[in-house]
């Protein structure tokens, strides 16, 4: 005998990321918001899913996008705010008037996030 042949089930293509095999799960997210069927993965994976040593578990795709946003976020939303209170206060003169207004920035943020409860979406 120079080869047995048998047929046996398996994915069909195998996928790298740098010349890591890997095998990709996807799902759709529907009227629940990312960040909680996210926390839920983690917690059903780290709970009932035992990997054997060289084996890891990623999660990506929007989820991925998400976060790179939200990093991204945290420094440009700073940054932006400092920028707006220097702006008005050359053109105020007044470190108050322009606090002033600024104060008005949370308030914003809560209706808008309130308007979001409200319609029944999510904030991701």
């Amino acid at each position: 005998d120079v080869a047995s042949v048998s047929f046996e089930s398996g994915p069909p293509q195998v996928r790298r990321d740098d010349v890591q095999r890997r095998v990709v799960i996807q799902a759709n997210v529907q009227n629940r918001d990312m960040g909680s069927v996210v926390a839920d993965i983690r917690t059903v994976i780290a709970e009932k899913v035992d990997l054997p040593s060289g084996y890891s578990v990623s999660i990506g795709g929007q989820f991925e996008s998400q976060k790179r946003a939200q990093n991204r976020l945290a420094i440009v939303v700073p940054l932006s705010l400092a920028l707006i209170a220097l702006l008005l206060y050359f053109a105020f003169g007044s470190v108050g008037q322009a606090m002033l207004i600024l104060v008005n920035v949370p308030l914003a943020v809560i209706g808008g996030v309130f308007s979001l409860y409200l319609s029944g979406q999510y904030l991701s």
